[in-house]
């Protein structure tokens, strides 16, 4: 995804002049701008709406089986990884959310 540049306004405005129409380049803008908010799309929440728990507890131990960390403290990791994870997929899902830290 990008966002719309002065080049693709002026694409539009010479597809439609092709057309016999003449228009402006803040009506073109605007009529960019519509279509992209009306056929807006999150391909993240498109996917994870999709998906169904299986019931298996994974959170827990993510980071010591992924990442290697040693599993010497298992309640903080498991505290920290459901945290993180958590305001990751807030991020990913466009909630108004910070994650502020790196692992």
């Amino acid at each position: 995804m990008r966002c719309v540049d002065d080049n693709d306004i002026t694409n539009c405005a010479a597809s439609l002049e092709k057309l016999g129409m003449t228009p402006d380049r803040v009506r073109v803008y605007n009529a960019i701008k519509s279509a992209a908010e009306k056929f807006s799309f999150n391909p993240a929440r498109e996917y994870f709406s999709g998906l169904v728990w299986d019931g298996q507890a994974r959170l827990d131990k993510w980071l010591a089986y992924y990442l290697g960390c040693d599993d010497d403290a298992p309640e903080y990791l498991a505290f920290i990884g459901k945290k993180w994870l958590t305001a990751a997929e807030a991020l990913m899902l466009s909630l108004p959310a910070r994650l502020n830290h790196q692992m």
